[in-house]
């Protein structure tokens, strides 16, 4: 396990901007700087502690692989080994190959789909209303109990 000190992290403003940082120490003892994506303090201290569980955890270098997979990589991953028989049926697999061109043609799907939240208030989470040319329908992320 790596050797825990007092400040074991930080988070950090940099003068350019308004965005918190973090600062941390991977297990090779590598100063690590990256950004938290929030202005929020509480936001980017959850964020350290996550990154320093992480890195107690082994799990560090994973985390950080993952948040940077780009999704067409994740779906190839998916059809490849989750997706084809003897573990799907070959029409599922098919409707998958279909659903994965749309998926992956960013332009195309931003330009037939509008999403905004809606003003309800739900109590499991946010609702979206999708727009799609002249058809509305209401989405919710989900189900109702």
């Amino acid at each position: 396990m790596a050797r825990h000190s007092k400040h074991d992290g930080a988070v950090f403003k940099r003068n350019d901007g308004k965005i918190l940082w973090i600062r941390y120490r991977d297990r090779e003892g590598n100063l690590v700087r990256e950004s938290t994506f929030t202005e929020d303090w509480q936001e980017a201290q959850r964020k350290l502690r996550e990154r320093l569980q992480a890195r107690d955890d082994k799990l560090l270098e994973i985390v950080r692989r993952g948040e940077q997979l780009q999704f067409s990589t994740w779906v190839d991953f998916f059809l490849e080994n989750y997706s084809e028989p003897p573990l799907r049926a070959e029409k599922t697999h098919e409707a998958n190959l279909r659903a994965t061109l749309h998926l992956k043609n960013p332009s195309a799907l931003a330009n037939s789909l509008r999403f905004r939240p809606t003003t309800s208030s739900f109590i499991c989470g946010a609702a979206f209303r999708i727009e799609s040319g002249s058809k509305s329908r209401l989405v919710l992320p989900c189900a109702r109990g």
